[in-house]
């Protein structure tokens, strides 16, 4: 009864093991809790259907049942995902040889005791295994889930380093069984010895990877930086055509103010009361913005003028701003990234479709909200990797990168705020929030 209770215990853990390890290694979908219970349940009551009927599931079977699990729950490619399985099956064989080889290295200790009995020496041996496979995925899961993506070439290098160990371990296992009369003493000694520098081989394996991902994620980030001052200085150009638009403007109604006290000069009253209602029709279909930020209704303005051109209604909702949540430079740099992949988004529609981009800003108490949906094509973006990736954008390895989307979460966290992004009934729609914090000035 005793072994019944440990054994169960036993395959709980290795259950919640390997769903800990693909929680900390990957990106999962957001509605796999049901899934991982489901998985959970049945994989701890496959692995124990051998202690109430006769059967004995091979270990191969149950790594198999890894594979649809993953594959179902992850939102990463199928490399990636290939990669940290593989890296989990190596762990695994790592952490039980080296357990194994620990305890019949110890005088007294049968090696068939371990293996085959239901006794002391398994439990032992079961138990080291637990903690071994725990300290190992645990090192591992310390490592940022964000630095998992290298170019394929490089993926594929450490693919077959991993592989390689992988294969190494197998053909050690089998030398192992050549020698299964000879595995106490100095014999079991030199099996550990062996599987200990396999397992420091993969460790290593694993932390060149992530050095690796880390300078590649680096790059990226650099990447977006620079998109960011290229979109900062597009912001420019349009903020300086509207300067230039203003002071044409200006001019002209130097020139028509001149007219018109011609016209009255000329006791030509009808007339001018007829230009001057034109000219005013003219000034009201212009859009004009007051949100308390000169900066904001700057913005506001040029991105109006350049939906106009476009083809796109703007529907605002302004708040009246005392002050912005952060420095004016950040808060336009965020609102007008959000903007131009709206635009892009209604640009890339057929005609036909309602081309309308909403935005709203509304204050619950110390906070700011930010509400933006325009119509899109939900075939030209999608979520991977827990970003928001378009297919306008294509990077030279054949991938595609969110950019202002990047430089929008960035912007947002560190304003200590949240931002969430989703699609509903082809509409692309973002919420953001941010805290109005004290040590913020106006």
């Amino acid at each position: 009864m005793l072994w019944i209770l440990f054994k169960l215990c036993y395959n709980l853990f290795r259950s919640f093991l390997f769903l800990y390890f693909i929680n900390s290694r990957l990106h999962l979908k957001p509605s796999h809790r049901k899934t991982d219970i489901f998985f959970f349940l049945s994989h701890t009551l496959i692995l124990s259907l051998d202690l109430f009927f006769s059967i004995r599931i091979p270990l191969e079977l149950v790594f198999l049942l890894y594979v649809p699990y993953a594959f179902f729950v992850v939102q990463d490619n199928w490399y990636i995902t290939g990669f940290w399985l593989l890296m989990y099956a190596v762990l695994y064989f790592s952490a039980l040889d080296v357990s194994f080889f620990m305890l019949v290295s110890i005088p007294g200790v049968n090696a068939a005791e371990v293996v085959l009995s239901s006794g002391l020496p398994k439990i032992l041996f079961l138990s080291l295994f637990s903690v071994l496979l725990f300290l190992l995925l645990f090192i591992v899961s310390k490592f940022k889930k964000e630095y998992s993506r290298l170019s394929w070439s490089n993926l594929f290098l450490f693919f077959g380093a991993i592989a390689s160990i992988f294969l190494a371990e197998k053909v050690v296992f089998h030398i192992q069984t050549l020698h299964k009369n000879h595995l106490d003493g100095p014999e079991a000694k030199f099996f550990l010895l062996v599987y200990l520098g396999l397992c420091s081989s993969m460790i290593i394996t694993v932390i060149l990877f992530q050095r690796m991902s880390a300078i590649f994620q680096l790059e990226m980030d650099h990447q977006a930086e620079l998109d960011a001052i290229s979109m900062r200085d597009h912001h420019q150009q349009e903020l300086e055509r509207l300067y230039d638009q203003l002071s044409i403007r200006q001019h002209d109604f130097k020139q028509h103010m001149q007219t018109l006290a011609e016209m009255v000069k000329n006791a030509g009253n009808e007339n001018a009361e007829e230009y001057l209602k034109t000219y005013q029709k003219e000034l009201s279909a212009e859009s004009s913005f007051s949100s308390g930020s000169p900066a904001v209704d700057a913005l506001l303005t040029a991105k109006s003028l350049t939906m106009s051109k476009a083809g796109i209604s703007f529907d605002c909702s302004l708040y009246p701003f005392d002050r912005l949540p952060m420095s004016s430079t950040k808060f336009c740099t965020m609102l007008g990234n959000l903007l131009d992949n709206a635009i892009e988004g209604v640009q890339r529609l057929p005609d036909t479709e309602n081309r309308i981009i909403h935005l709203k800003f509304h204050r619950p108490g110390e906070m700011l909200l930010i509400l933006l949906k325009n119509p899109c094509n939900p075939d030209t973006i999608h979520l991977a990797k827990g970003q928001w990736l378009s297919s306008k954008i294509v990077r030279t390895d054949g991938s595609t990168h969110p950019i202002g989307i990047r430089t929008i979460e960035r912007i947002v966290r560190e304003a200590e705020g949240r931002c969430e992004f989703m699609i509903e009934n082809r509409h692309f729609i973002v919420k953001i929030l941010l805290p109005f914090l004290s040590h913020q000035t106006a």
